[in-house]
């Protein structure tokens, strides 16, 4: 049976939403049904203006979460967004996404993973990754897809040469600028290079009050797809296939 045949016949509440990504931004905007939707795995909550359908979900209005709104992330974004979609949502679904094909696909169903997924833990509903640092095996990394760039604790980078110099912005204190530094880790056994910035002290004490040691964005993932299966507390990256043939 083809892939179209087999998606004809599975139940109505069985069946995957799959989705575009724009990623030109550098954050992971998904297209659906005329709307632009933020991607955030940073976020325990989802935040819109107005209340409409999405996944089987109909989303309730909230622009405003301890002082996180939806227009200050629409300036750290820099291009319109009609909502911020959160872990309160992306838990309820094993979410797969591909950044090389520019898609993103919502399954009830488990989809096949990997023996070697990774476990994961979570943090007020945020996925938090286990990574290791040469001066900090263990680090606690929030998995943020609504973060470009990736951010590590100073104590961390301290000695190290920087590589550059970007400005980034938080919707809670607005534009910041930090230096950034080209630092390898290992997850899950395979070791990856990705470049961290340092957060403002506001925003990095909270953090470190969490017991978080920084966070992992999007990054992690431009090359090769993922699949989060937050309700078995798994994360697979780099399995191959794990998406399927795209739908219709």
């Amino acid at each position: 049976m083809n892939s179209a045949n087999a998606a004809a016949t599975e139940p109505l509440n069985n069946r995957p939403f799959e989705y575009p990504l724009n990623t030109e931004s550098g954050y992971l905007i998904a297209a659906v049904e005329g709307r632009q939707l933020l991607i955030d795995t940073g976020s325990m909550v989802t935040l819109t203006e107005r209340s409409f359908e999405f996944v089987g979900h109909s989303l309730p209005v909230m622009e405003n979460f301890l002082g996180f709104t939806l227009d200050g992330v629409r300036q750290g974004v820099g291009v319109p967004i009609d909502a911020l979609v959160g872990m309160n949502v992306l838990r309820e679904f094993d979410v797969c996404i591909d950044l090389p094909a520019s898609r993103i696909r919502l399954s009830r169903v488990p989809v096949p993973v990997r023996n070697d997924a990774l476990q994961i833990t979570f943090n007020h509903r945020r996925p938090q990754l286990s990574m290791n640092f040469l001066h900090k095996p263990r680090a606690r990394m929030l998995f943020d897809t609504g973060a470009p760039l990736s951010f590590l604790r100073r104590d961390l980078i301290v000695g190290l040469e920087p590589v550059g110099v970007v400005e980034d912005f938080h919707p809670t204190i607005g534009p910041f600028t930090t230096q950034i530094f080209r630092m390898p880790f290992t997850l899950n056994n395979t070791t990856y290079f990705a470049e961290f910035g340092s957060l403002p002290a506001q925003l990095e004490n909270a953090l470190l009050a969490e017991g978080v040691d920084g966070l992992i964005g999007s990054q992690l993932i431009v090359n090769q797809p993922a699949v989060l299966a937050a309700r078995r507390s798994l994360f697979d990256i780099g399995s191959v296939g794990a998406l399927g043939p795209r739908l219709g």
